[in-house]
């Protein structure tokens, strides 16, 4: 399955989400969880999904020993929008020419028994295109620069490799490990992230979320 088909679940996912905004500290064992308790933009760096997407992001939104909400970004080049519309009504296109840029928010839960596995949330309507996503973490620098993530879908023959980077390392790029790792693991690759994707912060729409119809308060619980 491709990493389109694969946004497209969990923009429908994000519909039944609701925003709950902190930020705590944990211990060091889970090192999953630490690479995405940042307030700092997470970047695709590289991926070796079809790179059908530029400049995609995540932001923590909130996180606890259990789970993690992001807003996840991204511009697209898109034909045949009405029909992803019509499906997935909550979230905002912003259209920039033939450039849409698309924000949605995305639900994880932690692997109890592995901190290092997240399992994104499907809702029971998309289960029929995709019963599972799950993220894998494979390796994180010491710095928490950066992060080389596995991604799992089921059903699909493929397994998808993510470099992942955090807003403040860009500068100077992926660490050295995390290069390693990812062409271990990548041998062919397509890099995401350029510079002028800073902009994709600076221009994003807030977005409403709406469950069965009505607008969620954006004060409530994970409930």
């Amino acid at each position: 399955m491709t990493r389109h088909a694969c946004i497209l679940v969990l923009l429908f996912a994000s519909s039944l989400c609701v925003l709950q905004f902190g930020f705590h500290g944990f211990p060091w064992h889970m090192v999953g969880i630490k690479f995405l308790c940042t307030h700092e933009p997470i970047w695709l760096y590289n991926t070796t999904a079809r790179a059908d997407r530029d400049c995609e992001v995540d932001e923590m939104k909130m996180i606890n020993r259990l789970s993690v909400i992001l807003m996840r970004s991204y511009y697209e080049k898109r034909t045949k929008y009405s029909e992803i519309h019509i499906i997935f009504q909550v979230f905002f296109l912003d259209k920039r020419g033939s450039i849409y840029r698309i924000s949605a928010y995305i639900q994880g839960t932690f692997d109890p028994s592995d901190r290092k596995r997240m399992f994104i949330t499907i809702p029971s309507a998309a289960k029929a295109i995709v019963q599972s996503v799950t993220e894998e973490l494979m390796y994180l620098s010491k710095k928490l620069r950066c992060a080389v993530i596995r991604i799992t879908v089921l059903p699909g023959p493929e397994t998808i490799y993510d470099l992942r980077v955090r807003n403040s390392s860009l500068s100077r790029g992926p660490s050295r490990g995390c290069k390693n790792k990812f062409a271990k693991l990548a041998p062919t690759s397509s890099g995401i992230y350029e510079s002028k994707c800073q902009d994709i912060l600076s221009r994003k729409i807030e977005q409403q979320l709406i469950i069965q119809g009505k607008e969620v308060p954006r004060n409530g619980h994970l409930r």
